[in-house]
């Protein structure tokens, strides 16, 4: 039951957020800045639930002793280490691809210039951001 009031409430907050939001950036950086929180979405699914997965492997490996016949289960260390490191190379593997083609991806959205940075590296700092948030979470 709170679950679904915390969620209506987080739902009613975001709706009655957006022309506050709309009105203080205008049209154009309200399109740049609903484009730029897609691509936060579209790139954390690069992490293919292996958040989900730590918490499960390091239950077994917390929680489980192995007995005769059992298969072992591994270790704490060995669950963290091997999904930090999957998460950093397939983030690092997903970026030097985002690099060769973030150009034109950057004008085919059409995304405004900003004084700190030009549409692409926009791209790249989200990308970026969300690539230390799932390193993080490991």
């Amino acid at each position: 039951m709170w679950l679904l009031m915390a969620r209506g409430i987080s739902i009613a907050l975001g709706i009655l957020g957006l022309p506050i939001l709309m009105s203080s950036l205008g049209h154009l950086q309200f399109g740049a800045w609903a484009v730029l929180l897609g691509g936060v979405f579209a790139f954390g699914t690069l992490e293919f639930g292996l958040s989900s997965a730590v918490v499960r492997w390091a239950s077994l490996a917390q929680g489980k002793v192995s007995s005769v016949g059992e298969q072992a289960s591994p270790s704490l260390d060995a669950v963290l280490s091997n999904a930090l490191l999957c998460t950093f190379f397939i983030y690092c593997l997903g970026g030097v691809l985002l690099m060769a083609v973030v150009e034109p991806i950057a004008a085919w959205l059409q995304l405004p210039d900003t004084p700190l940075l030009s549409p692409a590296n926009c791209i790249l700092w989200v990308y970026s951001t969300v690539a230390a948030v799932a390193l993080l979470r490991c």
